[in-house]
């Protein structure tokens, strides 16, 4: 696994600003917190020749506490103690935009993830199998979630906007129907299938009607090796909405 110290600072240096149709779910149990992102992340290389270039991974995910942290039987604890100050007490990378931060102790919480895009500068030299542009970083933050006593399991809702993006069958082997609800986005809408790596596999463009408030497409993913991948609908000003789906072998 990629060192997080060692990327911290590159990241600092290539991240947006511009907010992306995006959501980081939370699932809760106990002391434990399962962090999701709902965005396409990619892996890559930081900087603009391979040669000094420095690998970063898909996601990074930071556990962030508000104030001080009851340290009970737990690990961790904010080092300041500032009460209404959000300070990072963990920090994890990820590949497939998943991970879990555990035996934590009571306290509020909230998750910061970055995911990776390749949209920076040309690399020079061979990239092998990662993309060919640099790597720069959304930043998305979840809800806060209070664990405690009382702490049940719980998921934390999507906002609306991705309510309205269902994929099924998930897990699928044959066709996947993808189904938007509502008018989050407009005019024309760019369905891709892309790959962990960020490869996109399929591309499509189909039209929106402004007097129709769902739409719905079928698409055949028999062809495609068993994995993870990620649908994303982008419209004709740049909203996105994506939704991770895993693909079985059909054999």
């Amino acid at each position: 696994m990629i060192g997080t110290n060692s990327i911290v600072a590159g990241i600092a240096m290539s991240l947006l600003t511009v907010s992306l149709q995006a959501e980081v779910i939370i699932d809760r149990a106990d002391d434990a917190l399962t962090a999701t992102s709902t965005t396409l992340g990619t892996a890559g290389y930081h900087g603009c020749n391979v040669a000094t270039a420095e690998e970063v991974p898909a996601y990074v995910f930071e556990l962030q506490a508000l104030g001080q942290v009851t340290s009970g039987q737990g690990k961790i604890s904010t080092a300041c103690g500032v009460n209404n100050r959000w300070a990072t007490v963990a920090r994890q990378t990820s590949e497939d935009g998943q991970t879990t931060f555990s035996e934590l102790p009571d306290g509020r919480y909230r998750v910061v993830v970055l995911a990776g895009e390749a949209i920076g500068c040309h690399l020079a030299g061979d990239t092998g199998a990662l993309p060919a542009q640099s790597i720069v970083y959304h930043k998305e933050t979840s809800m806060v979630i209070e664990l405690g006593p009382q702490t049940l399991v719980q998921r934390v809702a999507m906002s609306p906007a991705h309510l309205a993006l269902k994929v099924f069958p998930n897990p699928a082997d044959q066709d996947i129907t993808v189904e938007l609800e509502g008018q989050h986005l407009q005019d024309e809408v760019t369905i891709t299938l892309v790959g962990l790596l960020g490869k996109t596999l399929y591309s499509a463009t189909h039209p929106l009607s402004a007097t129709s408030v769902q739409h719905r497409w079928e698409l055949s993913v028999s062809d495609y090796p068993a994995g993870a991948y990620f649908i994303r609908l982008q419209d004709s000003v740049g909203k996105q909405l994506s939704q991770k789906i895993i693909i079985q072998d059909n054999q």
